[in-house]
C-alpha cells in the first residue's frame, strides 16, 4: 500500500516540478521578449540620432511644431546638461507626489467599496430571512452599482486621456532636452573635427555664433560652414542625425 502510494505521489511532483519549469520559462521569455521589444523602440524612437521612423514619431506627438523643433536648438546653445539632471530629478519626484495626491480619491474609493459591501450583505440577510424587503432593496442596489460603474467609466476615460496627454508631454520635453544635448555633442565633435584646418580666430567664430543660436535655421546655417571646411580637407563630420 504504501509501495502504490509512493509510486502515485512520485508522478505527481514530476509534473509538479515540470510545471515550475514551464513557468519558469516562460518567465524568462518574456524577460528576453520584452528587452527585446524595449531596444527595438529606443532604437525606433529615442536613440541619440533619430530614425527616421523616430523622427515622424516625434513630429506628430509635437504636431510639427517649429517653435518646440526650435527649442531644442535653442537650449542646445545654452548648455542643456544641467537640465537633464532637472528632468530626472522632476520625474522622480512626480510619482510619489501623485501618489499622494491621489490618496483621498483612494479612500474615497475604498469607503464606497465598503458601504456596498455592507449593502450586499444585508440584502443576502434578507433574502435568507425571508424578508420581503429583499427585493426592493436588491433592485435599489443593483441601480445603485449600475450608476457607481457609469460613473466609474467616465472617470477612467477621462484620467486616461489626462494621463495619455502627461505621457506625451513628458516624452516631448525628454527627447527635446535629449535632442538639445545630441545637437551640442554632435556640433562640438564636428568643430573638433575641423580644429586642424581653421585658425584659432575662426573656431571662436564657430563658437560665438553657435552661441547665438536661437531657431534651427541659424544651427544649419553654422554647421554648413563647417560641412564646407570639412568637404575642402577632405574629412568626413559626424553622421547622428539631427531633429
Amino acid at each position: 500500500m504504501n509501495d502504490h502510494a509512493q509510486h502515485v505521489e512520485h508522478p505527481a511532483k514530476q509534473v509538479k516540478m515540470a510545471r515550475r519549469y514551464v513557468r519558469l520559462f516562460k518567465a524568462l521569455g518574456g524577460a528576453v521578449l520584452l528587452a527585446v521589444v524595449g531596444n527595438a523602440v529606443w532604437d525606433l524612437l529615442a536613440r541619440p540620432g533619430l530614425t527616421t521612423v523616430g523622427r515622424v514619431f516625434l513630429n506628430s506627438v509635437t504636431f510639427g511644431s517649429n517653435a518646440v523643433k526650435d527649442a531644442a536648438y535653442s537650449s542646445a546653445a545654452l548648455d542643456p546638461y544641467p537640465l537633464s539632471a532637472l528632468l530626472i530629478l522632476f520625474f522622480v519626484t512626480s510619482a510619489p507626489f501623485g501618489f499622494v495626491m491621489a490618496q483621498p480619491m483612494i479612500g474615497r474609493w475604498r469607503r464606497q467599496r465598503r458601504r456596498f459591501r455592507m449593502r450586499a450583505l444585508r440584502v443576502f440577510r434578507l433574502e435568507q430571512d425571508g424578508d420581503t424587503r429583499a427585493a426592493d432593496e436588491q433592485t435599489k442596489l443593483t441601480l445603485d452599482l449600475d450608476a457607481k460603474a457609469r460613473r466609474t467609466k467616465r472617470r477612467l476615460v477621462v484620467v486616461s486621456l489626462l494621463l495619455v496627454v502627461l505621457g506625451i508631454a513628458a516624452y516631448t520635453t525628454a527627447m527635446v532636452v535629449s535632442q538639445a544635448i545630441l545637437i551640442r555633442r554632435v556640433f562640438l565633435a564636428d568643430l573638433a573635427i575641423c580644429a586642424p584646418y581653421v585658425t584659432p580666430q575662426q573656431e571662436r567664430e564657430f563658437r560665438a555664433s553657435f552661441a547665438a543660436v536661437s531657431k534651427r535655421s541659424e544651427f544649419l546655417e553654422v554647421h554648413a560652414r563647417l560641412e564646407a571646411v570639412a568637404r575642402a580637407n577632405g574629412v568626413s563630420l559626424r553622421s547622428e542625425g539631427l531633429w
